[in-house]
């Protein structure tokens, strides 16, 4: 009797969902309207799939971008690195912080954020900075570098590859736990299912 209570229920809520009308539809843009111009519109709240397409005013926030990076000197794991940060927008930035990622073959070795030198610039202007990276002694190799500027709640204004890897001379030990062959078991209760880490 339970099962059928709760079969009905789950179709009665369903059959409910559909007429309320609060399904989404996605529908490609006319034929009629270019790409970028599909970038600038929006579908009217409560329109069909086929329903009208209204203008929306885009607003810039910020148009920061790094300029002129260059690798200066490098000692074994430790690099002096110089870039140009520029503000392309009227409008001065505020509490930039600038940082560095290490990544090889798509994955992310080293992250480091510079929190303690903060960054402003003037609307229309530009500002240099020098400064050390230490990558850790165990990473040996070709890394690709990247540069990375967020504002201070995190968000991402700018983003950076150097064009040529960078070679690391670490000792190339250390440990690394892999993930696809870690899994995670309840003792107890006769279940005996493993489950992978995401689940």
């Amino acid at each position: 009797m339970k099962k059928k209570l709760n079969g009905g229920l789950i179709i009665v809520c369903i059959v409910s969902f559909i007429f309320s009308g609060q399904l989404v539809t996605a529908a490609e843009p006319s034929a009629d309207i270019s790409p970028d111009k599909a970038l600038e519109t929006r579908r009217e709240p409560g329109g069909s799939a086929g329903g009208a397409i209204a203008s929306e005013q885009m607003d810039v926030v910020a148009d920061i971008n790094f300029r002129s990076p260059l690798l200066l000197k490098q000692e074994s794991n430790k690099l002096e690195l110089f870039f140009r940060l520029e503000n392309n927008y009227s409008k001065s930035e505020a509490g930039i912080r600038y940082g560095v990622r290490l990544i090889k073959d798509e994955t992310l070795y080293d992250e480091r954020v510079y929190s303690a030198d903060v960054l402003s610039i003037e609307g229309n202007s530009s500002t240099q900075k020098v400064f050390s990276y230490q990558a850790p002694s165990y990473l040996a190799g070709d890394f690709e570098l990247w540069l990375v500027a967020k504002n201070e709640s995190g968000l991402p204004l700018a983003v950076l590859k150097l064009e040529k890897p960078i070679a690391l001379s670490g000792s190339g030990e250390y440990l690394e736990i892999n993930t696809d062959a870690c899994g995670l078991k309840i003792e107890g209760g006769g279940n005996s299912k493993v489950y992978s880490l995401p689940q």
